[in-house]
Protein backbone atom coordinates (compact mmCIF):
# COMPACT_ATOMS: atom_id res chain seq x y z
CA UNK A 1 0.00 0.00 0.00
CA UNK A 2 1.44 3.44 -0.92
CA UNK A 3 2.42 5.83 1.82
CA UNK A 4 -0.08 8.67 1.42
CA UNK A 5 0.97 12.13 2.51
CA UNK A 6 -0.96 15.35 2.80
CA UNK A 7 0.44 18.49 1.22
CA UNK A 8 -0.75 22.04 1.63
CA UNK A 9 0.18 25.08 -0.41
CA UNK A 10 -0.20 28.58 1.03
CA UNK A 11 -0.18 31.84 -0.87
CA UNK A 12 0.36 34.65 1.62
CA UNK A 13 2.79 37.27 2.85
CA UNK A 14 5.65 35.11 4.07
CA UNK A 15 6.89 37.31 6.93
CA UNK A 16 3.53 37.49 8.71
CA UNK A 17 1.82 34.47 7.17
CA UNK A 18 4.38 31.98 8.42
CA UNK A 19 3.31 32.83 11.99
CA UNK A 20 -0.05 31.14 11.22
CA UNK A 21 1.61 27.78 10.62
CA UNK A 22 1.88 25.19 13.36
CA UNK A 23 5.28 24.90 15.06
CA UNK A 24 7.39 21.97 13.84
CA UNK A 25 5.15 21.57 10.77
CA UNK A 26 7.53 22.27 7.87
CA UNK A 27 9.84 19.70 6.31
CA UNK A 28 11.08 21.89 3.49
CA UNK A 29 10.87 25.52 2.40
CA UNK A 30 11.88 26.33 -1.21
CA UNK A 31 12.32 29.96 -2.09
CA UNK A 32 13.86 32.39 -4.50
CA UNK A 33 13.47 35.50 -2.36
CA UNK A 34 12.51 38.64 -4.25
CA UNK A 35 15.44 40.80 -5.23
CA UNK A 36 14.30 43.79 -3.18
CA UNK A 37 13.69 46.65 -5.63
CA UNK A 38 15.25 44.96 -8.70
CA UNK A 39 12.08 43.08 -9.66
CA UNK A 40 8.78 44.62 -8.59
CA UNK A 41 6.27 41.87 -7.87
CA UNK A 42 3.80 44.23 -6.24
CA UNK A 43 3.38 47.91 -5.42
CA UNK A 44 2.22 47.03 -1.88
CA UNK A 45 4.67 48.72 0.50
CA UNK A 46 4.78 45.54 2.64
CA UNK A 47 6.06 43.52 -0.31
CA UNK A 48 9.76 42.64 -0.09
CA UNK A 49 10.26 43.67 -3.72
CA UNK A 50 9.47 47.32 -2.85
CA UNK A 51 12.22 47.64 -0.22
CA UNK A 52 15.75 48.94 -0.58
CA UNK A 53 18.66 46.56 0.07
CA UNK A 54 19.17 47.25 3.79
CA UNK A 55 15.43 47.23 4.55
CA UNK A 56 15.10 44.00 2.60
CA UNK A 57 17.82 42.34 4.72
CA UNK A 58 16.13 43.53 7.95
CA UNK A 59 12.81 42.11 6.78
CA UNK A 60 14.29 38.78 5.72
CA UNK A 61 15.93 38.55 9.17
CA UNK A 62 12.43 38.77 10.70
CA UNK A 63 11.24 36.08 8.30
CA UNK A 64 13.92 33.61 9.46
CA UNK A 65 13.08 34.34 13.08
CA UNK A 66 9.38 33.64 12.40
CA UNK A 67 10.14 30.55 10.30
CA UNK A 68 12.67 28.80 12.54
CA UNK A 69 10.14 27.39 15.07
CA UNK A 70 7.98 26.12 12.18
CA UNK A 71 10.68 23.80 10.81
CA UNK A 72 10.69 20.21 11.97
CA UNK A 73 13.93 18.85 13.40
CA UNK A 74 16.01 18.20 10.30
CA UNK A 75 13.79 20.50 8.23
CA UNK A 76 15.49 22.51 5.52
CA UNK A 77 15.27 25.83 3.74
CA UNK A 78 16.61 25.79 0.18
CA UNK A 79 17.20 29.15 -1.50
CA UNK A 80 18.33 30.05 -4.99
CA UNK A 81 20.07 33.42 -5.21
CA UNK A 82 22.50 35.39 -7.29
CA UNK A 83 24.62 38.40 -6.54
CA UNK A 84 23.38 41.80 -7.62
CA UNK A 85 24.82 45.02 -8.96
CA UNK A 86 23.25 48.22 -7.69
CA UNK A 87 23.67 51.33 -9.79
CA UNK A 88 24.19 54.62 -7.98
CA UNK A 89 24.77 57.41 -10.47
CA UNK A 90 27.35 56.02 -12.91
CA UNK A 91 28.81 53.54 -10.43
CA UNK A 92 27.81 49.88 -10.15
CA UNK A 93 28.35 48.28 -6.75
CA UNK A 94 28.39 44.50 -6.39
CA UNK A 95 26.24 43.31 -3.49
CA UNK A 96 27.18 39.78 -2.38
CA UNK A 97 23.52 38.86 -2.00
CA UNK A 98 24.11 35.22 -1.10
CA UNK A 99 26.63 36.14 1.61
CA UNK A 100 24.42 38.91 3.02
CA UNK A 101 21.42 36.54 3.17
CA UNK A 102 23.53 33.99 5.08
CA UNK A 103 24.46 36.69 7.62
CA UNK A 104 20.75 37.21 8.36
CA UNK A 105 20.21 33.62 9.50
CA UNK A 106 19.59 33.19 13.24
CA UNK A 107 21.98 30.86 15.12
CA UNK A 108 19.23 28.22 15.33
CA UNK A 109 19.42 27.73 11.55
CA UNK A 110 22.58 25.96 10.45
CA UNK A 111 24.08 26.55 7.02
CA UNK A 112 24.74 23.12 5.54
CA UNK A 113 25.83 23.76 2.01
CA UNK A 114 26.31 26.29 -0.75
CA UNK A 115 26.02 25.03 -4.30
CA UNK A 116 27.26 27.27 -7.08
CA UNK A 117 25.51 26.95 -10.41
CA UNK A 118 26.71 28.77 -13.51
CA UNK A 119 23.28 29.34 -14.95
CA UNK A 120 24.61 31.30 -17.88
CA UNK A 121 25.23 28.51 -20.37
CA UNK A 122 27.86 28.96 -23.02
CA UNK A 123 26.21 29.12 -26.41
CA UNK A 124 27.65 28.24 -29.76
CA UNK A 125 27.21 30.43 -32.84
CA UNK A 126 23.82 28.85 -33.65
CA UNK A 127 22.49 29.94 -30.24
CA UNK A 128 22.13 26.42 -28.79
CA UNK A 129 23.67 25.47 -25.45
CA UNK A 130 26.90 23.49 -25.43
Amino acid sequence: MPNLTKHQLYLMDCVEGVKKLTDLSLDLVLSGPPYFDHVTYSTDSKNLSTKGYDDFLKTITRLWKNMEPKLKNGGMIALWLHDIYIKTGNIFELKPFHADIIKTLPPELTLRNILIWDRYLKKNSSGSAQ
